[in-house]
Order: structure tokens, then C-alpha cells, then sequence
């Protein structure tokens, strides 16, 4: 490879993780907000099976139950995003659950392929790959085929992006 080439493939290899760089800088934060608590007489937001609530916290025994039980956030734009995540990731346990038919994983068995969708982090695009013996990532869930991990990718591959936090 001469000079001129590899210096397009570094360029577009550059390009591609610039592009990657600003896909992530323009995503919204989905972190929850862990351990924050409203100050007396704030609003607060949480989300239950009705939809998203707002309060104001006047320290009470109310206030007390929900925080306990809810994730709570400080604006109506976080409580909304946790609701529709929280959403997407059950559509998608769920249809995993129903295609697997029962089935778990058993990853002291050498002779089983345990198939998971991750994300490709060049093109953030769904992606999937298979352990033997190890559970190769905590956060995974395994499927029974190749074929199921594919057609959960197929059907809800958008629900699985948003309940991983990737645009």
C-alpha cells in the first residue's frame, strides 16, 4: 500500500470515529439520576403503570412510599425517557422469553452455543456472536438459536436500542 492509500484509509477510518464521537455527544442522557432527592416544596417525576406523575415533595409519608419504590428524576423529559426504555426492555425479555420456549442458558456445557445481540461500535449497528462456556456478557441475554437472536434483532431491534441507550 503506498503512502497516498493509507493515508485515505486512516482518513476515513478517522472520519468514521468522528462521526461515532458526535452520534454520541447527540444523544440525550439516559442515565438515571441515581440517589437524587427533591428538596421541600420541589417538583419531582416518576413513572408508574398509568404514565408519568409529577409531585412536589413536602416530606411526607407519600413522598417517602414513592421514592422507595419509583426511580424518580428531576424533570418531566427523564422520568418519559426511563418510562419508554423501561418499556422497550420488557417488549424485548419477553419476546425472548417466549421464543427461547423455556430454554437457558447453560455455559458449563462446551457442546452449547449461547447466542447475544451487542452493538457494533463502528456503525452502531446490532450485531450477533455466541459463547461456548462463559457468559461472556453480564448485561446479555441469551438466546437459544441463531435464528431467534436473529429474528428478535429483526422485530425489535429498535425497542433494544433504546432500552441499551444507543441511537
Amino acid at each position: 500500500m503506498n503512502k497516498k492509500d493509507e493515508a485515505q484509509k486512516l482518513m476515513q477510518e478517522g472520519k468514521a470515529l468522528i462521526e461515532r464521537a458526535e452520534a454520541l455527544l447527540n444523544q440525550p442522557s439516559y442515565e438515571p439520576v441515581i440517589g437524587w432527592k427533591p428538596e421541600l416544596d420541589q417538583e419531582y417525576w416518576f413513572s408508574d403503570r398509568d404514565g408519568v406523575e409529577s409531585y412536589v415533595y413536602a416530606g411526607d409519608k407519600v413522598d417517602d412510599g414513592i421514592i422507595d419504590s419509583h426511580q424518580i428524576f428531576p424533570t418531566e423529559e427523564l422520568a418519559l425517557t426511563h418510562r419508554e426504555r423501561e418499556v422497550a426492555r420488557l417488549k424485548v425479555l419477553r419476546r425472548i422469553e417466549e421464543l427461547n420456549e423455556g430454554w437457558e442458558p447453560d455455559f458449563d456445557n462446551n457442546n452449547t452455543l449461547n447466542y447475544y445481540i451487542f452493538c457494533g461500535h463502528r456503525d452502531i449497528s446490532l450485531r450477533l456472536d455466541f459463547s461456548f462456556n462463559s457468559q461472556y456478557l453480564e448485561t446479555a441475554e441469551y438466546c437459544r438459536t441463531r435464528e431467534i437472536a436473529q429474528q428478535v434483532m429483526d422485530e425489535l431491534g429498535d425497542e433494544w436500542k433504546l432500552w441499551k441507550g444507543v441511537k
